[in-house]
This record gives C-alpha cells, structure tokens and sequence, in this order.
C-alpha cells in the first residue's frame, strides 16, 4: 500500500521516460526537455515555488524500484526544486532563462534551502506501478501556469503508444519529421516534440495519406527513407513549421471543401518501395486567407531553408500568406541505390564497417563481419540480430575503455550512453552532432526501438524473432551514423 513521507530532494531520480517528451538520456537532458517545452509554464512554477516553498498538500508521486526514487508524477515541480537548491544550475543546463526567473533562483536564502531540502511524496511499490499511473493520468487538466500543466494532445498520443502499445502513425511521422527536418532550430524541435498542435497535424496527415494513396501507417518509414516524392517531403516539413508557428489552424484546412489540400498540389506516390525520385529547381506557391491574426511566413525566419541552387517565391506581404513548396515533378526510377532496409543495402553497410580502428578488437569484428555478409538475413533474422550485438559490445566496449570512460554499470546500455556523451563533449560543433546522433542513439537507448539494446537482448534469447527482417535491417541503417561517430 501507498505510503506518504519525506525526501531529500537529491535522492528523488527524475523519469527519463517522460511521456511529456522523448526519452532522455540523464537528468539534464530532462530538465532542458522540460523546461523547453514550455519555458513560460516552467518559471511560473518556479517563481511560486520559489516564493512560497513547497506546498503539503500537494505530494509528488514516486515509484520505488531497486532502492530508487523515481518520479512518475512531479518531474516539473522536482526539476524545479534540483535548481532552486543548487543542485543543477542554470548555466549548467544551458537554459535560457528571464532574468527574473534568474533572480529568482540567485535570492534563494540558505533557510529556505535548508527547509525545503526534504519535500513529501507519496512511494508506490514496484508492483504498484500501474496504480500510480492511473492516478497520474487523473491528475492533469487545470489550466493554470502554477499548476500542474495540462498534457498535450501530442502527450498523449505518446502515452498511448509508449505504454499502452496502441498504435500512433501520425506520431511516428511527426517525431521522425522533427528529428530529421533542416527547417528548424534545436530549440524549436525540443519545443515542439512537446507541445505542437498534434491533432491537427494528424487531420492533415490522414488527408495527405489518402490523397497520396499511401496508407498513413508506412508514411514515416516512407520519409524517413526518403522514398516519396521530394514535393512531398517538403510539404510535410513545412506544414509541420506552420503548425509548430501556430500559422496554421484548423479553419484554414477546413474551409472551401478541401481546397486548402488542392493548393497542396500532391500527387499519388508510387505503391512499390524502393522507387526512386529526382528533385526539380521549380518551386509553386501555395497561399491561404488569413483572417484569422496568423503571422505571414517572413523570409528571415529561422524555420526557412533553401540550397543555394534553388530559388524560392516572394513572400507576400498582403492579406495572403505564401507557402514556398516545390512544384511537383516527374517520377524516374533509379536502380543504382538500394532501399534502406533492404538486403543490398544491409550488406553494403556492413561491408562499410571499418573495423581497423579497434585494434584491440579487429580479429573479432571480421569474423563477425563475415558472418553478417554470409548469413539469410530473411531466413534467420536472429543470427543477425545477434551478431550484431556483439559488434555492438565490441567496438562500445573498447571504445569506453581506450577513454577510460566512467560506467555505474558494465552494461551494453550504459556503454552506449557514455561514449554518446564523450563524443558530444569532445565536438567542435555539438548542436550539429547532438542533432545528427539523435535518432541514432534513441534507435539503440529506447527500449521501443526494434534494434534497442533491450530489444536485441530478448531477440537473441527467444526462438522467435519479435521484429520483421526488414526492419531489423532498417534498424542496423539508422544507428551507422552514432557507429561511425566512434570510428566503425
């Protein structure tokens, strides 16, 4: 049974799995993820907090498993409390803060440190777990910046998928078009994993997919793998701008019998994988009324960014907005480069493999790279599964050690996670390579993924393989840029 007392603030470990967000790889990443994604809802909080301390009547939800605990409702209110009492500050998480929340933080007296070091929570069992969060789902709701935050639409639909297994399509596009897309900043992708107007991006999504004859189910793996038509790349990746801008509502797509989508100018996309596209220099414009107070797209925003050879409309300033798209252009098929995930492209990959740079190891990884060239992928998908966890434990393995890298555990998880992070720290550019290791790491780290470290563990153990051929192989093309980061 539940059971209610104090404590201390350092002890209580923040919920890397958040629904709110993605899942993170420390605490620091968590508390940047919160505060990001809603900055003006998180210092209204801190500047209560910090005036009146922490509040009895309102406990924080902890789950007790292994001798920690672990937030599963609070995560705000706790990150909040970490860097009122100087635990993290400010300019450690690299956080953008006012200067009155920054003063706020500086006024903090060593009494209310001492007084508030301890806050109340109510500590569930490990096979209480479900209990808990049923009572945090009943939890959230009231619309006001000092309480707790009401979970977005796009929150739920990842608490839906995350853990009750329901599928999400138009969240899987979504997230695979923040994660990937050039068309905004790091800032805004944080922002916007957490609190974009999902349900009108899955409305459009669902339109889009019929229109394209692609079922909504294979559009993000269809993006992600770069097999659609460019035109409608980039209309999915600008929509998503306009929607994250809040330029676009659910009037402008509703109005005049779908006109909105004919301005789109979308073409069927070929059925068959693997088909190939080539982009045109042209570029359409699409214009919508704007009667309602939506912004017109300025031609020095940050989320606009187009290659040096191309040539984008005038943005108007008038009564219309301008969407700068790319006209549509001609389908040619292209044989000369393989459909990620496919059986030519797995072993192009692993012949690619460059296992030199591990000396200590290179014995090893050309067998196992031998072995990977040889075996029937579609036959055998956990022979490949497991030699490539050990290819995995291998370079991971002596790469942490060639660094003397510091492991709480000796696991392929936590070898992962190290040497992610020692690279980042060494980077001359670390917002370009924290973007680009993203997805990578996220692959191997989220227990989700198909070829995570949790999920390859139970492939390599069970009889009968938990993930298609096709998307194991897919899986091994989104890491190689993490795997190349460490010199494979």
């Amino acid at each position: 049974m539940a059971r209610q007392r104090s404590i201390s603030v350092k002890s209580l470990k923040l919920d890397l799995n958040n629904f709110r967000a993605l899942p993170q790889a420390s605490e620091i990443d968590e508390v940047r993820i919160l505060y990001y994604s809603a900055p003006e809802w998180f210092e209204g909080l801190l500047f209560s907090i910090a005036k009146d301390g922490y509040s009895s009547l309102e406990s924080i939800g902890v789950l007790e498993q292994n001798g920690k605990y672990i937030v599963l409702e609070g995560n705000r209110r706790v990150s909040i409390f970490k860097i009122l009492l100087g635990i993290y500050s400010y300019e450690q998480l690299s956080l953008k803060m006012s200067k009155r929340a920054q003063d706020a933080i500086e006024s903090i007296t060593a009494q209310w440190k001492q007084e508030n070091s301890k806050i109340p929570c109510i500590i569930f069992r490990e096979n209480e777990e479900s209990l808990l969060r049923e009572i945090v789902r009943r939890t959230h709701g009231i619309d006001n910046k000092a309480a707790r935050k009401t979970w977005e639409s796009i929150s739920k639909a990842r608490e839906s998928r995350d853990l009750q297994g329901n599928a999400e399509p138009e969240l899987d596009l979504i997230e695979a078009i923040l994660k990937r897309s050039a068309r905004h900043s790091a800032e805004q992708e944080k922002s916007w994993l957490s609190n974009i107007k999902f349900s009108l991006f899955q409305e459009i999504a669902r339109e889009i997919s019929k229109r394209i004859k692609i079922p909504v189910e294979d559009l993000r793996d269809r993006y992600v793998a770069k097999d659609l038509r460019p035109h409608t790349i980039d209309v999915l990746e600008k929509l998503v701008v306009e929607i994250g801008m809040k330029r676009l509502k659910f009037n402008d797509i509703r109005r005049e019998q779908g006109h909105f989508y004919t301005t789109l100018n979308l073409e069927e996309e070929n059925t068959a994988l693997g088909y190939q596209y080539i982009q045109s220099p042209a570029v359409a414009t699409i214009t919508r009324s704007t009667e309602h107070t939506a912004p017109p797209i300025s031609d020095t925003a940050t989320e606009v960014h187009t290659k040096p050879d191309s040539t984008e409309a005038p943005v108007s300033t008038s009564t219309s907005t301008t969407y700068a798209i790319p006209t549509k252009t001609k389908a040619t098929k292209k044989d000369t480069s393989p459909m990620p995930g496919s059986v030519r492209h797995c072993g192009i990959l692993i012949s690619n493999l460059n296992v030199s740079n591990f000396p200590d190891s290179k014995d090893k990884l050309k067998i196992l790279q031998k072995e990977m060239k040889l075996v029937n992928t579609d036959e055998t998908p956990n022979a490949l599964a497991s030699l490539f966890r050990n290819i995995l434990d291998l370079t991971f393995s002596e790469y942490c050690a060639k660094r003397n890298l510091n492991l709480s555990k000796n696991t392929l998880l936590d070898k992962i996670v190290a040497a992610h992070t020692h690279i980042l720290n060494v980077a001359q550019d670390r917002k370009s390579l924290e973007r680009d290791l993203t997805q990578p790491f996220a692959a191997l780290t989220d227990q989700h993924s198909c070829i995570s470290t949790a999920a390859l563990n139970v492939i390599v153990h069970r009889k009968a393989s938990v993930a298609s051929p096709g998307d194991l192989r897919l899986g091994i093309h989104r890491v190689m840029p993490l795997l190349k980061a460490i010199g494979l």
